[in-house]
């Protein structure tokens, strides 16, 4: 078997057969060709809903090609059903033709798992390499690596293992399958008090900020209040309304109150905990990891800002990333005189730049434009906190990035 690009498309030739994956801008696969016949199509609403696999023509329907998933918080398609319905008299049920139950690790459990070979997805929503280079129904496509949930490993090293040496680049999840799918990404969500009858949630982001005490570390920021940046953020607690569980590598629909209340989707309380703490350079995490998800890590720079014709920037507090590789990173200016304090400065940065991925508008001159309003994107004293449209932002980048966790409580 041998692959090659086309467009959009992925093509896998194999015995003479050329089988090609149409994806989308996001990577989904949204139909799939065998030699030039259409042979399957995706169906999606917010993600992944199912597949439909039957020809149809003008005013006919052939039932039993579509086939929908069942699927918990974790993204585990844990049964399959098809549109042909049974009918008899006043009882209606659906044509299962799949069920599946996973040990923590992926692999199917004997005696509690009917599948269908002709059904590819299975543990987190991923496909199974029945026909790939494994050849093992067993083995899932998790688009980098392979894994092998029978041994709980990648068969390949992890592309991104320089960033985490503590780790073991064949793990999965690093291990902590319980409440995890995958770590790699930025922040760390937890959601807990799952409750599918009332259909509430609560999701914790929690976020680390390191500032390196260096020489030249302005003293205003040596004595950074922790608790007042944590009330900052908290001030961004709030209630939100979705038409589905969150679940990892895919964003989540928001929508609103009276939708919940017509039975439709889940009410999920947001809660920030965020900590900053003022350590020695040579104490800072190399690894960018901690307790609360990817680390933030500020340093301050060796000379004043400066623009593009050499004028000194005192307006300007800090610089701080927004793209995977960058946003991880702030960098304080020595020579700021723009009237936010070191917490309001550290919000901002950290908030909308490294977490929320966000750049400033800008005027024609290249000028960054400020909102007066509340949000993590304005520059105005007292008004440097998220609301609703920051922590929406805030959610959907990292459970793109899977970083969501469940936690038992």
């Amino acid at each position: 078997m041998r692959g090659r690009n086309v467009g959009l498309g992925i093509a896998k030739i194999s015995d003479g057969d050329t089988t090609v994956y149409v994806r989308d801008a996001s990577g989904n696969v949204m139909g799939v060709y065998k030699n030039d016949t259409l042979i399957e199509q995706s169906i999606y609403g917010s993600s992944r809903l199912g597949l439909m696999t039957a020809s149809s023509k003008t005013g006919y329907r052939t039932l039993g090609g579509k086939k929908y998933e069942l699927s918990n918080h974790l993204g585990n398609v844990l049964a399959v059903v098809t549109d042909n319905i049974n009918l008899d008299q006043d009882t209606t049920w659906a044509n299962v033709i799949n069920t599946t139950d996973y040990y923590p690790f992926g692999l199917a459990m004997d005696g509690r798992t009917e599948q269908d070979s002709s059904y590819r997805y299975g543990f987190n929503g991923k496909e199974h390499d029945q026909n790939g280079e494994w050849g093992s129904k067993s083995h899932y496509d998790y688009g980098f690596r392979i894994y092998n949930p029978s041994i709980a490993k990648f068969l390949s090293v992890d592309p991104l293992a320089i960033s985490f040496p503590w780790n073991s680049p064949y793990a999965f999840a690093e291990n902590d399958v319980i409440r995890s799918i995958d770590l790699e990404g930025l922040e760390k969500l937890i959601m807990t008090k799952v409750n599918s009858e009332t259909r509430t949630a609560q999701i914790t982001i929690k976020k680390d900020i390191q500032i390196a005490n260096t020489p030249n570390l302005p003293a205003s920021y040596a004595s950074i209040d922790n608790g007042r940046v944590n009330k900052l953020f908290s001030k961004g607690n709030t209630t939100l309304y979705t038409s589905e569980l969150p679940i990892n590598g895919q964003p989540v629909n928001f929508t609103k109150k009276r939708d919940w209340l017509k039975k439709g989707g889940y009410k999920i309380d947001v809660v920030y905990d965020v900590n900053v703490e003022v350590i020695e350079p040579s104490s800072l995490d190399p690894s960018f990891g901690g307790d609360g998800g990817r680390v933030s890590k500020v340093y301050t720079s060796n000379s004043p800002f400066k623009d593009v014709e050499g004028n000194v920037k005192p307006g300007a507090g800090a610089r701080a990333g927004t793209t995977e590789g960058t946003d991880l990173q702030v960098t304080l200016n020595p020579g700021f005189s723009g009237g936010l304090s070191p917490e309001e400065v550290i919000t901002h940065e950290v908030g909308i730049h490294n977490m929320a991925g966000k750049l400033h508008s800008q005027t024609k001159s290249g000028q960054a434009i400020y909102p007066s309003s509340p949000t993590l994107e304005s520059n105005v004293p007292g008004r440097i906190y998220p609301v609703q449209e920051d922590t929406k932002a805030i959610i959907n980048k990292n459970l793109k990035m899977e970083r969501l966790e469940h936690d038992k409580n």
